[in-house]
């Protein structure tokens, strides 16, 4: 839609491998999840899982290659309900420094090249 304000500023890649999500700054027992990767960008990633943080709420995201795990801030722009308990997350990057986005490409890379 023209002059919304979360117009597509990059290309999403899709793709399928795992990440974690922890809520930041919320007082919760069970503030951690796992979710499956759905697309990547450098502004953000696409994440389904049965345990959506809700929108607005900053989270960080763990995303690995090989041994390496790198935690990324991000904010919760969007919420989809799929399926009962399935939901689509929509998370833009927050505060990510140069080495985080040259990560994000590497982690790109990698699980596009399968």
């Amino acid at each position: 839609m023209a002059g919304s304000k979360y117009q597509r500023r990059t290309e999403r890649v899709p793709m399928q491998t795992f990440a974690s999500i922890e809520t930041v700054g919320v007082l919760a027992s069970n503030n951690q999840t796992f979710g499956v990767v759905l697309d990547v960008s450098r502004n953000g990633l696409g994440l389904r899982t049965g345990q959506p943080p809700g929108v607005g709420l900053r989270v960080i995201v763990r995303l690995g290659i090989g041994e390496e795990i790198r935690p990324l801030k991000a904010i919760v722009r969007r919420l989809k309900l799929r399926s009962q308990n399935v939901f689509d997350v929509g998370l833009e990057w927050q505060d990510c420094s140069t080495n985080d986005l040259s990560f994000v490409d590497e982690f790109e890379a990698l699980h596009t090249s399968r």
